[in-house]
Protein backbone atom coordinates (compact mmCIF):
# COMPACT_ATOMS: atom_id res chain seq x y z
CA UNK A 1 0.00 0.00 0.00
CA UNK A 2 1.58 3.33 -0.79
CA UNK A 3 0.69 6.60 0.71
CA UNK A 4 1.13 9.72 -1.28
CA UNK A 5 1.49 13.43 -0.32
CA UNK A 6 -1.53 13.73 -2.07
CA UNK A 7 -3.72 11.91 0.81
CA UNK A 8 -1.74 13.77 4.05
CA UNK A 9 -1.07 17.19 2.67
CA UNK A 10 -3.25 20.31 4.20
CA UNK A 11 -5.30 17.51 6.31
CA UNK A 12 -3.48 17.83 9.62
CA UNK A 13 0.06 19.62 10.86
CA UNK A 14 0.70 18.52 14.70
CA UNK A 15 -1.07 16.48 17.12
CA UNK A 16 -3.98 18.23 18.16
CA UNK A 17 -5.14 18.70 14.47
CA UNK A 18 -4.72 15.31 13.59
CA UNK A 19 -6.86 14.17 16.68
CA UNK A 20 -9.33 16.62 15.23
CA UNK A 21 -8.88 15.30 11.51
CA UNK A 22 -9.03 11.85 12.59
CA UNK A 23 -12.66 12.56 14.62
CA UNK A 24 -14.14 13.96 11.74
CA UNK A 25 -12.70 11.68 8.99
CA UNK A 26 -11.96 8.04 10.39
CA UNK A 27 -14.10 7.28 13.37
CA UNK A 28 -15.88 4.39 11.75
CA UNK A 29 -15.76 0.44 11.47
CA UNK A 30 -13.42 -1.13 8.59
CA UNK A 31 -13.82 -5.15 7.67
CA UNK A 32 -9.98 -6.71 7.64
CA UNK A 33 -9.66 -8.21 4.10
CA UNK A 34 -7.75 -11.33 5.72
CA UNK A 35 -10.26 -12.45 8.70
CA UNK A 36 -13.50 -10.74 8.23
CA UNK A 37 -12.97 -9.09 11.30
CA UNK A 38 -14.96 -6.02 11.65
CA UNK A 39 -12.77 -2.97 13.96
CA UNK A 40 -14.15 0.07 15.11
CA UNK A 41 -11.83 3.36 14.73
CA UNK A 42 -13.18 4.93 17.96
CA UNK A 43 -11.53 8.07 20.21
CA UNK A 44 -9.83 6.14 22.54
CA UNK A 45 -7.97 4.58 19.37
CA UNK A 46 -7.11 7.74 17.78
CA UNK A 47 -5.82 9.33 21.29
CA UNK A 48 -3.47 6.73 21.72
CA UNK A 49 -1.96 6.73 17.91
CA UNK A 50 -1.60 10.11 18.68
CA UNK A 51 -0.41 10.14 22.08
CA UNK A 52 3.25 9.23 20.67
CA UNK A 53 4.99 9.60 17.04
CA UNK A 54 3.98 13.06 16.80
CA UNK A 55 7.52 14.38 15.87
CA UNK A 56 8.10 11.21 13.24
CA UNK A 57 7.02 12.60 9.95
CA UNK A 58 6.31 8.51 8.71
CA UNK A 59 4.02 8.20 11.54
CA UNK A 60 2.15 11.55 10.99
CA UNK A 61 1.92 10.65 7.08
CA UNK A 62 0.47 7.17 8.03
CA UNK A 63 -2.15 8.18 10.34
CA UNK A 64 -4.46 8.75 6.93
CA UNK A 65 -4.34 5.15 6.13
CA UNK A 66 -5.45 3.89 9.07
CA UNK A 67 -8.66 2.44 7.60
CA UNK A 68 -7.24 0.93 4.64
CA UNK A 69 -4.30 -0.06 6.91
CA UNK A 70 -6.81 -2.34 8.87
CA UNK A 71 -8.44 -3.72 5.79
CA UNK A 72 -5.17 -4.70 3.94
CA UNK A 73 -3.35 -5.93 6.08
CA UNK A 74 -2.61 -9.59 7.73
CA UNK A 75 -3.46 -11.16 10.86
CA UNK A 76 -0.41 -12.49 13.19
CA UNK A 77 -1.25 -13.15 16.77
CA UNK A 78 -3.45 -12.88 19.46
CA UNK A 79 -2.19 -12.17 23.26
CA UNK A 80 -4.32 -12.08 26.37
CA UNK A 81 -4.01 -8.66 28.06
CA UNK A 82 -2.35 -9.92 30.78
CA UNK A 83 -1.62 -6.18 32.45
CA UNK A 84 -5.33 -6.43 33.23
CA UNK A 85 -5.97 -2.84 32.56
CA UNK A 86 -9.76 -3.51 31.86
CA UNK A 87 -8.98 -2.17 28.21
CA UNK A 88 -9.13 -5.16 26.49
CA UNK A 89 -9.14 -8.93 27.46
CA UNK A 90 -6.70 -9.36 24.52
CA UNK A 91 -5.02 -8.01 21.86
CA UNK A 92 -4.58 -8.70 18.02
CA UNK A 93 -1.62 -7.99 16.17
CA UNK A 94 -1.48 -7.60 12.06
CA UNK A 95 1.12 -6.68 9.89
CA UNK A 96 0.94 -4.29 6.70
CA UNK A 97 3.53 -3.05 4.00
CA UNK A 98 3.27 0.74 3.57
CA UNK A 99 5.34 3.02 1.13
CA UNK A 100 5.57 6.37 2.23
CA UNK A 101 7.01 8.85 -0.34
CA UNK A 102 8.83 6.05 -1.50
CA UNK A 103 10.25 4.32 1.82
CA UNK A 104 9.38 1.34 2.47
CA UNK A 105 7.83 0.49 6.29
CA UNK A 106 5.69 -2.51 7.84
CA UNK A 107 2.80 -1.00 10.08
CA UNK A 108 1.78 -3.05 13.09
CA UNK A 109 -1.73 -2.77 14.13
CA UNK A 110 -2.91 -3.41 17.46
CA UNK A 111 -6.34 -4.38 18.08
CA UNK A 112 -8.06 -4.55 21.83
CA UNK A 113 -10.69 -7.11 21.74
CA UNK A 114 -13.69 -6.56 24.01
CA UNK A 115 -16.95 -6.62 23.01
CA UNK A 116 -15.68 -6.30 19.90
CA UNK A 117 -12.90 -5.46 18.29
CA UNK A 118 -11.40 -1.80 18.27
CA UNK A 119 -8.34 -0.05 16.44
CA UNK A 120 -5.76 0.74 19.69
CA UNK A 121 -2.49 1.40 18.14
CA UNK A 122 0.11 0.96 15.24
CA UNK A 123 3.94 1.64 15.19
CA UNK A 124 6.08 1.70 11.84
CA UNK A 125 9.22 0.67 11.18
CA UNK A 126 11.69 1.30 8.13
CA UNK A 127 12.65 -1.75 6.27
CA UNK A 128 14.99 -2.78 3.98
CA UNK A 129 13.73 -5.45 1.36
CA UNK A 130 13.94 -9.05 2.54
CA UNK A 131 14.34 -8.62 6.10
CA UNK A 132 10.57 -8.07 7.06
CA UNK A 133 10.86 -10.98 9.35
CA UNK A 134 13.81 -9.86 11.30
CA UNK A 135 12.32 -5.98 11.59
CA UNK A 136 9.32 -7.56 12.63
CA UNK A 137 11.12 -9.17 15.87
CA UNK A 138 12.44 -5.90 16.98
CA UNK A 139 9.34 -4.25 16.77
CA UNK A 140 7.65 -2.93 20.38
CA UNK A 141 4.15 -1.18 21.52
CA UNK A 142 3.12 0.00 24.57
CA UNK A 143 0.36 -2.79 25.23
CA UNK A 144 3.44 -5.86 25.01
CA UNK A 145 6.03 -3.65 26.04
CA UNK A 146 7.66 -5.93 28.82
CA UNK A 147 5.63 -9.15 27.59
CA UNK A 148 6.68 -11.06 25.07
CA UNK A 149 6.31 -10.20 21.90
CA UNK A 150 3.75 -11.63 19.29
CA UNK A 151 6.19 -11.77 16.77
CA UNK A 152 8.96 -13.76 18.61
CA UNK A 153 11.54 -16.08 16.60
CA UNK A 154 8.87 -19.30 16.97
CA UNK A 155 6.73 -17.03 15.14
CA UNK A 156 9.45 -16.50 12.53
CA UNK A 157 8.35 -19.60 10.45
CA UNK A 158 4.62 -19.51 10.92
CA UNK A 159 4.50 -15.83 9.69
CA UNK A 160 7.03 -16.28 6.53
CA UNK A 161 4.57 -19.60 5.50
CA UNK A 162 1.15 -17.31 6.07
CA UNK A 163 2.54 -14.86 3.92
CA UNK A 164 3.75 -17.40 1.29
CA UNK A 165 0.29 -19.22 1.69
CA UNK A 166 -1.50 -15.76 0.80
CA UNK A 167 1.17 -15.07 -1.99
CA UNK A 168 0.48 -18.15 -3.28
CA UNK A 169 -3.03 -17.85 -3.40
CA UNK A 170 -2.98 -14.52 -5.31
CA UNK A 171 -0.24 -16.09 -7.57
CA UNK A 172 -2.62 -18.74 -8.46
CA UNK A 173 -5.40 -16.14 -9.12
CA UNK A 174 -3.56 -14.34 -11.44
CA UNK A 175 -2.37 -17.33 -13.14
CA UNK A 176 -5.64 -18.60 -13.79
CA UNK A 177 -6.06 -15.54 -15.34
CA UNK A 178 -3.58 -15.60 -17.67
CA UNK A 179 -4.68 -19.12 -18.37
CA UNK A 180 -8.20 -18.12 -19.17
CA UNK A 181 -9.18 -16.68 -22.41
CA UNK A 182 -10.00 -13.41 -22.68
CA UNK A 183 -13.03 -12.23 -22.30
CA UNK A 184 -14.51 -8.40 -23.64
CA UNK A 185 -17.61 -6.44 -22.54
CA UNK A 186 -18.87 -3.31 -23.61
Amino acid sequence: MEITSEEYEGKYSDRKTAKQWMRENLRGEYTNNDTSERIIVSNAGINEVTSHGTTDEAHMKSLVAIPRMIESSIFIDELDNSKGNGKADSYRYYVCPLKIDGEDYTAKIVVGKKNGSSYYDHRLTQIEKGKLISSLNRLSNSVAENEASPISEDKDSDISSTVQEKLKKVLKINLRCLDAPFLWCC
